[in-house]
């Protein structure tokens, strides 16, 4: 089919194999967003983009065959912030500008629906995000090393209790002298998505179950335990408290008294850090280390309007 052209737009419910297709040779088995696309789909207030490669005429009133050569997703976080994921292009038809025409018809959508800050994660190793992140403007805020961790190798009490709606303001003094939540420039992660820490944020976490005090007022972390492909997760969003390797230490703890519970493989603990946060020895005193593998660093973009209209620019500042 030489005639076959590829056009971009907003995803249908008949693209749902494609971008299953695309989300796993992106992510394989540790993709964060099965549960999530039937939602996408559906429209649920954001924007889910597809290029997709068109065949000429259909068969009756069967629309023309297309097959999902790239994606992304667009969607709002809180009022003003706005977060750009999962953009994916084909092996095959990378470096043919499909990447730059998917952004340019999400960033012109966000000019007409949104407002505020969109903002986006790369790993360190996708020079080809960071050199079209640059063509865009965009602007390099944070970068955060990934880090692990196994449980504590034997038991041991740890001290950390939920924390309620109630608890929140008691959470957000705790957290307010964090270095961590400094270095990120006051950005906090819940499953794979970076908003600005406040009270509605705290409050979103609370009601997830994913808020602990810390030694009766001490410290707050934020986390959050799955079965994960390789085996059980605690996933740690923020950490806050006046001796952060003993809290560190703690997490390991707590690791191993609920992971084992979820799947008896063995278990891991997930937590990036930005790195102007300056912790590296701290946290591998408490038993963490860098995460083995290319993609142990990543780096957040923030997007801004640009020019007339706010279309970008073929040129930009570049990444600070």
């Amino acid at each position: 089919m030489s005639s076959e052209q590829i056009i971009i737009g907003v995803a249908e419910a008949r693209d749902r194999d494609g971008l299953a297709e695309l989300l796993d040779q992106a992510y394989g088995p540790h993709n964060p967003y099965w549960a999530e696309l039937d939602g996408w789909l559906r429209g649920d207030g954001a924007l889910t983009i597809v290029a997709a490669q068109v065949a000429p005429g259909g068969v009756g009133d069967e629309p023309p065959a297309r097959i999902i050569v790239g994606m992304a997703r667009l969607c709002s976080l809180a009022p003003d912030e706005w977060w750009f994921e999962s953009l994916i292009t084909r092996e095959g038809f990378r470096r043919r500008g499909v990447m730059q025409r998917i952004f340019v018809f999400g960033y012109t959508w966000w000019l007409e629906h949104g407002a505020g800050t969109v903002r986006g994660m790369t790993s360190n190793y996708n020079t080809a995000a960071h050199e079209q992140s640059e063509k865009w403007n965009a602007t390099r805020t944070q970068t955060y090393t990934h880090y692990v961790a196994p449980p504590a190798a034997e038991p041991a009490a740890h001290h950390f209790a939920p924390l309620g709606e109630l608890d929140v303001d008691g959470a957000l003094a705790a957290v307010a002298g964090s270095p961590i939540l400094a270095a990120s420039g006051g950005l906090v992660e819940q499953r794979w998505r970076w908003r600005g820490w406040s009270r509605d944020y705290a409050t979103a976490m609370a009601r997830a179950g994913e808020l602990f005090g810390w030694r009766g007022g001490r410290g707050v972390v934020a986390m959050w335990t799955r079965r994960g492909p390789d085996g059980p997760e605690l996933r740690v969003w923020l950490a806050a408290g006046d001796d952060l390797a003993g809290l560190a230490r703690d997490i390991r703890a707590y690791a191993a008294a609920v992971l084992s519970s979820l799947d008896p493989r063995p278990g891991r603990i997930h937590w990036r850090i930005p790195e102007a946060a300056g912790l590296d020895g701290l946290l591998q005193e408490a038993g963490f280390a860098i995460r083995d593998g290319f993609e142990h660093r990543f780096h957040i973009y923030e997007f801004t309007r640009l020019g007339e209209g706010g279309i970008p620019t073929s040129r930009g500042a570049g990444a600070a």
